[in-house]
């Protein structure tokens, strides 16, 4: 279940980087998160939601701060089902 819920935190990361244009500030990190370069998914979760929460208010990702909000709640959830601290 969390390999799954990992997938769609995946996916999603995916959708963002799709919308943002290549010539955004942040569409390299987009790119990078969008493929799961870490051990774990809880270090993949982790150091994607130090991220997001450090973008949050920056005017590059303005366009998609719904869905990075979503996202956000889809990492919370993820470590409230497995038990790991955030």
């Amino acid at each position: 279940m969390e390999t799954d819920n990992v997938l769609k935190i995946k996916e999603k990361v995916q959708k963002i980087t799709e919308t943002l244009d290549k010539k955004n500030e942040r569409y390299d990190d987009f790119k990078w998160f969008s493929a799961i370069n870490y051990t774990t998914q809880a270090e993949y979760c982790g150091e994607l939601k130090l991220f997001l929460e450090d973008i949050w208010k920056n005017v590059e990702v303005e366009c998609c701060r719904p869905q990075i909000r979503e996202l956000i709640q889809m990492i919370n959830d993820y470590f409230e089902e497995s038990g790991d601290i955030t």
